[in-house]
């Protein structure tokens, strides 16, 4: 199969009436050839890159039909690249059941195989943007570095409880992915597995990528929006245009702006509307914002002069000298911004945003119990270390992933939990490892010693399942699991690292 990069395909699934729905939708996992700035041979679901955008309602219920239409597949050690062909689903972010046909990151779907899949979204679903993307352990690199990914977008069941000021906005869904066959600079130890051939090669994947470059005298790394290499996005002066964005890449961090190659050019208002699929308490001015692998963030942006603009990642942000310096940050032209035609009638900003849903209370005041208290550290050492095995050590609290029965804490349901997150002040060659939590959001409550700090583009009191870890200061989270028992995972969301160990087991029971 070939496939050409253009326009996302859109599953709009909005059958039926009411308040609830059941979609029922296919997701092929094929080979195909993508043609882009660099055009090579990939796994994709539905023979394109990215996959479709999934639209449901709060209180509808999902079928997916995962079809794994890929052909033989290579084992190998726990913590190792292995399983090429072997996939699964989970729905990044989103507020569902671990167990059963819903969200099991530890089910598998051979080769040549179906896997049913059932998810029951409540209908207090907090709406926003979500993403899923395969999570077999030892795959998910492979897979999700060669494209397998897609968004899904949640809306609210009753339309008026978005203000009329935010519903006025037209939105711009654009999947980030960063397609890099390259190990030079930063790219080189202790990242060598950016460099999507290196994963290919000690996956024992039979799939030869046989990648040609387009501009052969670039440096071989491309962010590429939507499956198209630095699209144009239109809008006209004054009008306020909501980008919902999704960093569906497996290492790189964007530090986000939209600026104009002409000095003389006014700058751009960027609000921040949502982070994580969770709107903010009101929008906020963000020049800045930094969307770290598996992250998601919802801007409100408004150009006032007609002219050319680009939105853009670069290393120069504020916060950019709180990063590691083995922390990989996209540089360069992510989409180009055209502001043209005549200008829109003033367009004011919302008030206020749409309220969270009651399992995301504030938590700022609960009492926690030493015995609700945990700590999560992670740990990796710097190398050098060539592509290939040994590999180097991926650790969460001194040890590796050892699989689903291998538990690091249980939690109750309704019990608050308080949790430490923090890089070992030891680990040498560090990068901003970012934390992924399953299943339940979690609230931000503190980031090193001082109340109130914000690093790293993190504020607190806010609802997220994906942050970065500051090395020297750790983060302090809360949530209350809230409905949904069974196994789920927290892990480095740097999709090499978890598949090489850094990832632990949670065990929410009643």
């Amino acid at each position: 199969m070939h496939m050409m990069p253009g326009r996302m395909l859109v599953l709009l699934l909005l059958a039926g009436t009411g308040y609830s729905a059941e979609h029922n939708i296919t997701l092929t996992v094929t080979p195909a050839l993508f043609r882009g700035p660099v055009s090579f041979w990939t796994r994709t679901y539905n023979g394109s890159l990215p996959g479709p955008v999934i639209r449901v309602k709060q209180g509808d219920t999902l079928r997916i039909r995962l079809e794994n239409l890929l052909l033989q597949d290579a084992d190998g050690n726990m913590n190792t690249f292995r399983l090429p062909n072997t996939t699964n689903l989970h729905l990044h972010g989103m507020h569902v059941s671990p167990e059963g046909q819903a969200d099991d990151v530890f089910r598998r779907v051979s080769p040549s195989s179906v896997g049913e899949y059932l998810y029951q979204i409540p209908p207090d679903h907090s709406p926003g943007l979500f993403w899923y993307h395969p999570h077999v352990h030892g795959s998910s690199s492979l897979q999700q570095g060669g494209g397998m990914a897609g968004a899904i977008v949640v809306e609210p069941s009753d339309p008026a409880t978005i203000p009329p000021e935010l519903a006025a906005m037209s939105e711009e869904l654009l999947v980030f992915q960063h397609l890099s066959f390259h190990t030079d600079g930063k790219y080189q130890d202790p990242n060598p597995y950016i460099n999507h051939l290196n994963v290919v090669k000690y996956s024992g994947d039979l799939l030869d990528p046989r990648p040609v470059y387009q501009f052969p005298d670039q440096t071989p790394e491309y962010l590429i929006v939507n499956g198209v290499w630095k699209p144009n996005i239109s809008m006209a002066p004054g009008e306020f245009k909501l980008l919902r964005l999704v960093n569906a890449g497996v290492s790189a961090f964007l530090e986000l702006e939209v600026v104009s190659d002409d000095q003389t050019a006014p700058p751009c208002d960027v609000y921040v509307i949502s982070k994580d699929g969770i709107y903010v308490d009101s929008p906020y001015a963000n020049q800045r914002p930094l969307l770290v692998p598996g992250g998601r963030v919802e801007l409100a942006v408004r150009c006032n002069s007609s002219r050319v603009y680009s939105l853009g990642s670069a290393g120069t942000a504020p916060y950019h000298s709180q990063l590691e310096e083995n922390t990989v940050v996209y540089e360069g032209t992510i989409a180009q911004i055209l502001i043209t035609g005549p200008p829109s009638p003033p367009m004011p900003l919302p008030g206020h945003l749409p309220g969270r849903p009651p399992y995301l209370a504030d938590l700022t005041n609960s009492s926690v119990p030493l015995s609700e208290q945990f700590g999560f550290m992670f740990h990796t050492t710097g190398g050098p270390y060539p592509a290939g095995p040994p590999y180097p050590p991926m650790f969460i609290n001194g040890q590796p992933f050892g699989g689903e029965d291998a538990v690091m804490v249980n939690v109750s349901i309704d019990s608050v939990q308080e949790w430490m997150v923090s890089i070992d002040k030891d680990e040498s060659g560090s990068s901003n490892h970012p934390f992924h939590l399953h299943v339940n959001p979690f609230q931000i409550m503190q980031i090193g010693s001082t109340p109130g700090e914000g690093m790293l583009d993190m504020r607190v009191g806010e609802w997220r399942d994906t942050v970065p870890v500051p090395h020297f200061s750790p983060a302090r989270i809360r949530f209350k699991p809230d409905r949904f028992t069974g196994t789920t995972m927290v892990h480095c969301h740097m999709t090499p690292h978890v598949d090489l160990g850094m990832g632990a087991v949670v065990n929410i029971t009643q």
